[in-house]
């Protein structure tokens, strides 16, 4: 009796577990946003477009399509920073992705923790 209890709480705490860590969203402030990368959206001969989850709408910028901010392609450190932004999507980890203030929603820069 006592391990088919003991079995029953372990799957009730992993079901827990599970569903609060899927609820998470990213945390917004008027100059950056914290958060697992939602979507990664890549032209072929242009800029990173990057939405988070979360309500990225508290930016003091304005975002491409309502729903993306935009690395330019020709920043000085493109590469880093979309490897970091791919590197966040694919672990499934938070990244902190810092907008320019005013205007398009452009990445000044993205702060990944271990």
């Amino acid at each position: 009796m006592f391990k088919t209890s003991r079995n029953s709480l372990l799957l009730v705490l992993f079901a827990s577990v599970t569903l609060l860590s899927s609820v998470a969203h990213a945390k917004c402030s008027a100059t950056a946003c914290t958060g697992k990368v939602k979507r990664l959206y890549q032209y072929a001969d242009r800029d990173l477009l990057v939405t988070m989850e979360g309500d990225q709408r508290q930016l003091n910028c304005t975002l491409i399509s309502k729903v993306y901010q935009k690395l330019d392609h020709k920043a000085p450190r493109f590469k880093e920073i979309h490897a970091m932004l791919l590197a966040a999507y694919l672990a499934g980890r938070p990244i902190t992705v810092r907008a320019k203030s005013g205007g398009e929603c452009e990445v000044a820069y993205v702060v990944l923790d271990g």
